[in-house]
């Protein structure tokens, strides 16, 4: 679980897979599509997910 801005660890993890191309890594996650109070947006959700495909 990653609590509070995750975008410093994401973006080790995006390092991290450039420099580990050869391997297959796989991030999950999971969204409250309801989007309650504390839950990360869904259209956020993709964004990060995106950003990470880059």
């Amino acid at each position: 679980m990653i609590a509070g801005d995750p975008t410093p660890t994401l973006e080790q993890i995006k390092a991290a897979m450039t420099d580990c191309q050869e391997f297959r890594i796989e991030i999950g996650g999971h969204t409250d599509r309801r989007a309650r109070t504390g839950s990360m947006p869904i259209c956020r959700a993709n964004g990060r997910r995106r950003s990470l495909r880059r």
